[in-house]
């Protein structure tokens, strides 16, 4: 992919699929995924100069292209589409695979090696909220 493809949520179909404002004409084809993204209200600033270096980017959730039209696209949630093809492999997906798959999922950050960071200073990171209508997308 070329560029890089920016747009909204404009619907909810329901807790797996949503609609963006993006679609063929944009550059959307069936191998694009997209990130869903909130920016939070907080400026970062450099701490040397004090200049605005502008907000963070919270992210809430990653979709494929699953439909595509020519100025709108249903999107699926990566995770449910990786289940979905599983299953197709494999015929079925067992209980404990499935858990699996989640803790998984959830250790990704919490897996990771801590950083030696100075506690005093640490903001935590800002709540991200439910996907919503408004939220952007942007292609990986």
């Amino acid at each position: 992919m070329d560029k890089q493809i920016e747009g909204k949520i404009v619907k909810i179909l329901d807790e797996r699929r949503i609609v963006i404002n993006k679609g063929g004409r944009d550059g959307v084809t069936a191998n694009t995924s997209f990130v869903i993204f909130s920016v939070s209200t907080e400026e970062v600033k450099d701490p040397d100069t004090q200049e605005n270096l502008g907000k963070l980017e919270l992210v809430k959730g990653y979709v494929d292209a699953f439909h595509i039209q020519d100025r709108i696209t249903i999107c699926t949630s990566i995770k449910t589409h990786g289940e979905k093809n599983a299953k197709a492999e494999t015929g079925v997906q067992t209980l404990s695979g499935a858990m699996m798959a989640e803790c998984m999922a959830k250790e990704e950050i919490e897996g990771t090696e801590k950083l030696q960071v100075n506690v005093s200073q640490i903001s935590g990171m800002p709540q991200t909220g439910t996907i919503s209508i408004g939220d952007g997308v942007r292609s990986l």
